[in-house]
Order: C-alpha cells, then sequence, then structure tokens
C-alpha cells in the first residue's frame, strides 16, 4: 500500500520515498496550504505527521499488509515552529526496536495489537512539529 494514493493524502498532495532508510513523506507547500498568516495550515502539517506514522509502520511491518488492518487510535502533537510556504515539509516515523518487537509478538499471539509511532516533522533541517500516534492492529475479518 502507498499511503500517498489514499485519497485525503492525494488531496493534500503527499509524495512517500525512502530517505537514508527511513520512510519519509514529502510535501512541496502550494498557495492553497497556507493559513491566515501565509504559513503552511497546522492542519496541513498534521496530515503529514499521521500520513508518516502510517508509512512507518507500512514499511516495518510489509507482509501484514494484506491480512491486518490498522486504524489510528490517539495522537498528541507539538507544533514546534511554523512552516515557511518555502521548502519542502519532510515526516518521519519512527519505532523503536523494542516496541516493534513486542508489537509482533502481540500480534501474532492475540491478532491484534496497538503501537506508538513517533513522528517528526522538518523543513531546511528545522524540527516543526513532534508528536506520537498510537495505531491499533487487527487481523482483518474473513
Amino acid at each position: 500500500m502507498d499511503v500517498s494514493t489514499l485519497p485525503f493524502n492525494k488531496h493534500l498532495g503527499l509524495s512517500v520515498s525512502p530517505s537514508d532508510g527511513n520512510p519519509t513523506v514529502t510535501l512541496r507547500p502550494c498557495a492553497h496550504h497556507l493559513n491566515h498568516v501565509d504559513t503552511v495550515h497546522a492542519t496541513v502539517i498534521y496530515g503529514i505527521a499521521e500520513a508518516a506514522s502510517g508509512y512507518c509502520l507500512l514499511a516495518r511491518f510489509p507482509s501484514l499488509v494484506d491480512s491486518f488492518v490498522a486504524v489510528l487510535r490517539s495522537a498528541s502533537a507539538k507544533y514546534r515552529r511554523p512552516a515557511s510556504p518555502d521548502g519542502d515539509l519532510l515526516g518521519q516515523g519512527t519505532l523503536s526496536e523494542d516496541s516493534a518487537v513486542k508489537f509482533y509478538e502481540r500480534l501474532t499471539s492475540r491478532g491484534r495489537a496497538a503501537v506508538d509511532v513517533e513522528v517528526s516533522v522538518t523543513q531546511n533541517d528545522t524540527q516543526l512539529f513532534t508528536g506520537t500516534f498510537g495505531w491499533f492492529v487487527a487481523a482483518k475479518e474473513s
């Protein structure tokens, strides 16, 4: 699954790529992404972060795509700096090895599990946003 093809992500104009081994969600801001003070709207930044968290899970566990479904259960967000209309916005999710192992063990033994993905959104090497996205993953019903 390519998270950039999901309708809302496509509407935002997100693209995905591996970056130094880390899956990255990218957006080049346009005029329609801006708010009333000519910075990138907070909802757009949140959308990048949410997509990056899902992309992180997909990249870490590609074999689960066909048999499991993931839904966002919780999120916490910290906006650190405004995003300018100049320069790509990059979102990257991270999942610690310990969390990944525990998540996979629970998922394979119980058919469902929760996991938190840490996310950062940057622009021109400056951190704009950090957050934690809590995903619930369960086996698809037949």
